[in-house]
């Protein structure tokens, strides 16, 4: 088990990666809603899921699919196979290709703008499917994002 202490003030215990929280394999992917399941005025509606599947080798899509349906009532059998799932990546791939200067930070880049800033995910479009330590965490970033902490530039 790895301890990450940086950044972290002499009175607060280490702080643990939250690949250590993860109970098997921690993804993120993007959900494209159908129409039917979409908010009134968006005719195109993402959501960003993250999820565990309970090993590393899980088939991650078939895991979020069977999770989907029962989450949201929905057939969601066929979403892989019609484009409605995808750019399903482990946390370990979105930290190890991020940008942010905190790896917890890229697990919600979405890529950048036109400035060369860090996009993220929109809150309100993100979905946790998770044990809670890795919920806690998740949201936690999520806050420092909104705060501002991690909007950097990405070098030219």
């Amino acid at each position: 088990m790895t301890l990450h202490t940086t950044g972290q003030q002499p009175d607060q215990r280490p702080v643990l990666p939250i690949h250590d929280l993860v109970q098997g394999q921690l993804y993120r992917a993007i959900v494209s809603l159908p129409e039917a399941l979409c908010p009134p005025g968006q005719p195109l509606h993402e959501r960003i899921v993250f999820f565990e599947t309970p090993h590393r080798q899980s088939k991650a899509a078939a895991h979020l699919q069977a999770l989907l349906t029962l989450a949201w009532g929905q057939d969601t059998s066929t979403w892989v196979e019609h484009g409605q799932i995808y750019g399903i990546e482990t946390a370990a791939e979105l930290q190890d290709t991020g940008l942010s200067a905190h790896p917890e930070a890229r697990l919600f880049e979405m890529g950048t703008d036109s400035e060369n800033r860090i996009r993220y995910a929109d809150p309100a479009r993100i979905d946790l499917y998770t044990t809670a330590p890795v919920q806690t965490r998740l949201r936690a970033r999520l806050i420092g994002l909104r705060a501002g902490k991690d909007k950097t530039k990405t070098q030219p």
